[in-house]
């Protein structure tokens, strides 16, 4: 009767050490995609903000320039840009 008690004690051990090892697993899964996740929001943030950027720089140059602005499509959105006096306004695409 003894075996039998040591052999149940000893899956017992087993699933709870399973059970325990699955859920630190998924523990370190979770906090591995919420990294993923924040540096892929952080990277496409700072992309974005760069490419608008660089669509406004061109369209200062061409007024400076004299010259009408084209419009200028960061992620590929029309943007228009209108010269009033000495400041630039945009207006986004209606929807």
């Amino acid at each position: 009767m003894r075996i039998i008690f040591k052999r149940g004690s000893m899956l017992l051990q087993t699933l709870v050490m399973c059970v325990i090892m699955a859920a630190i697993g998924v523990m370190v899964l979770k906090w591995v995609m919420a990294r993923y996740m924040l540096s892929t929001r952080l990277y496409r943030s700072g992309a974005a903000k760069v490419r608008t950027e660089g669509c406004m720089s061109k369209v200062t140059s061409q007024l400076n320039a004299g010259s009408a602005p084209a419009g200028c499509n960061p992620d590929g959105v029309t943007v228009t840009y209108i010269q009033s006096g000495n400041q630039i306004n945009y207006r986004p695409p209606d929807d």
